[in-house]
């Protein structure tokens, strides 16, 4: 499967200096093209209301998308929106359940940015562990991004009564 992760984030021509139209045009495009596309709901903070994330999930299940789920907004020191606190891992459980519930039958695989046991038992059953040159991958973030390896993150699935499997995109 050759996936592409693209999202039309929460707030994006607000708290971000992207044009919206952009992000869905490049969506489109997505959706014409042979790849698989990835598209979460992200980054979840605090302020994001539940209607904002069920609009966002109603664009993203008419996005012919092949895996959804959850981001958190992990707070990096020096951004325009570091000083706020992460989503609990509780919120962005209860938005894992909400993705499995309206995504089935349409969307399979639903996955949590960061991995959470609850986020798990609620629906997610794909996860990513990701690392380079990315804001989040600093001195600053360790302890919010968990620093999982393959191994930590196949047993969390595998606790949960998932068969697990590496795949490396």
């Amino acid at each position: 499967m050759n996936l592409i992760y693209h999202s039309l984030r929460l707030r994006e021509g607000i708290q971000t200096k992207f044009d919206p139209h952009t992000r869905l045009a490049t969506l489109s495009a997505v959706e014409r093209s042979n790849l698989s596309l990835v598209n979460l709901i992200e980054p979840i903070g605090l302020e994001h209301t539940n209607e904002e994330i069920a609009d966002a999930y109603e664009i993203i299940l008419n996005s012919k998308t092949n895996v959804s789920g959850a981001m958190a907004r992990i707070p990096v020191i020096g951004t325009p929106l570091g000083d706020h606190p992460q989503v609990s891992d509780k919120r962005l459980a209860h938005i894992i359940a909400f993705t499995r519930l309206a995504s089935a039958g349409i969307v399979e695989d639903i996955c949590i940015h960061p991995v959470s046991d609850l986020a798990i038992s609620f629906g997610a059953n794909v996860s990513v562990i990701e690392s380079g040159a990315i804001p989040r991958d600093n001195k600053y973030s360790q302890n919010n991004w968990k620093g999982l390896t393959y191994k930590d993150l196949s047993k969390m699935f595998k606790d949960k009564g998932y068969d697990t499997y590496a795949k490396k995109i």
